[in-house]
């Protein structure tokens, strides 16, 4: 479940085919994580398996298409480096 978290949680542009409709995957999960301005924010939320996702209609992943921007509507920057990715919640917990 960690090496899956990281893998969708990573910034990587794979297709993994129809793979797609069971196991969750960086282009789908990042979705999940839309700016409110950008696109749905209410859907994929399986973190292994999109499988209850596209069950239960909550699926999102047009083809070929990435979010402009992904956050919370106050934050709209994030990090790109993974190392500056995994001390940025140590960084707004400081007021920075």
């Amino acid at each position: 479940t960690l090496a899956i978290g990281f893998f969708n949680h990573s910034n990587i542009d794979i297709d993994i085919g129809p793979l797609r409709y069971f196991f969750n995957n960086p282009r789908m999960h990042i979705w999940h994580h839309t700016h409110p301005d950008c696109g749905p924010t209410l859907c994929n939320f399986g973190l292994n398996l999109s499988l209850w996702d596209w069950i239960f209609g909550t699926a999102y992943q047009p083809e070929g298409k990435f979010p402009e921007r992904i956050g919370l509507a106050e934050e709209d920057r994030f990090p790109d480096s993974l190392w500056a990715q995994l001390i940025y919640p140590l960084r707004l917990k400081k007021g920075e």
